[in-house]
C-alpha cells in the first residue's frame, strides 16, 4: 500500500469498484468536479476520504472490522447530510437511514437483509442498518472496535459474529468489510449522479 496522504488520494481509484473499468471512474469523477453542482463534487471527495481511510484500518487494527464500519458508516452519514443540504448537528442515524434508502441499490439492500441474524431471525435491511450505526457509535462512545467479527476474517470461518453486550446475544454476520465497503461506495456514487442529473 503506498504512503500517500489523505490530501493526495486519487478519488477514482477510491471509488474504482463502484464501475466497471478506471476509465469510467475517472470520467465520473471528471464530471462530478466539472458539475454546477458543488455537493456533488463534495460528496464524492469525502466518501473516496473516508473509504480510503477505512482501507487502510488493517494497517493498523488488522482483523478489527468495527473501525472499518465507523468510517464507511461516517461516509454514509455524510453523503446524506449533504445531499439534503442539513446544516444541524443531531439526526445522525435518520441519515445514515437515508442513505442506504435513498442511494443504495434494491439489490444491496437485500443483501443487507440477509446479512445479520439474531436468535429468532435474520434482521431486516432498516435493522441492519441501525445495527452497522450502532457499531459506529461502540467505536466512537465506548471504544469497542474488537468484538465484531465478519466472514472471511481469521478465526471467523464462514460466518462472523458479534456479542451484543445489551442482552449478551451473539449476532451472526453473513456480509464482508468488503462488501460493506461496495454498498458505500455504489451508494455515493449513486447521490452524486442524481445531483448532477438535477443540473
Amino acid at each position: 500500500m503506498q504512503n500517500t496522504h489523505i490530501a493526495d488520494i486519487s478519488f477514482s481509484e477510491a471509488l474504482s469498484k463502484a464501475f466497471t473499468t478506471q476509465a469510467e471512474a475517472e470520467s465520473f469523477v471528471t464530471s462530478a468536479e466539472q458539475s454546477s453542482s458543488d455537493t456533488a463534487k463534495l460528496i464524492i471527495h469525502q466518501a473516496a476520504r473516508f473509504v480510503w481511510l477505512a482501507d487502510r484500518m488493517d494497517d493498523i487494527a488488522k482483523g478489527r472490522p468495527s473501525l472499518q464500519i465507523l468510517f464507511y458508516i461516517i461516509a454514509a452519514e455524510t453523503v446524506s447530510k449533504l445531499f439534503f443540504d442539513y446544516h444541524g448537528e443531531r439526526e445522525s442515524r435518520a441519515h445514515v437511514v437515508k442513505f442506504f434508502n435513498e442511494f443504495c441499490s434494491d439489490q444491496h439492500r437485500a443483501r443487507l437483509a440477509k446479512a445479520f441474524k439474531n436468535k429468532r431471525a435474520f434482521m431486516t435491511t432498516d435493522e441492519a442498518v441501525n445495527f452497522l450505526y450502532d457499531v459506529r457509535c461502540d467505536v466512537a462512545h465506548r471504544g469497542n472496535y474488537y468484538q465484531l467479527l465478519l466472514p472471511g476474517m481469521p478465526a471467523s470461518g464462514p460466518m462472523g459474529s458479534l456479542l451484543n453486550m445489551v442482552d449478551d446475544e451473539i449476532i451472526e454476520a453473513y456480509i464482508s468489510s468488503s462488501e460493506i465497503r461496495q454498498i458505500i461506495i455504489e451508494g455515493s456514487v449513486q447521490a452524486s449522479r442524481l445531483l448532477i442529473q438535477k443540473q
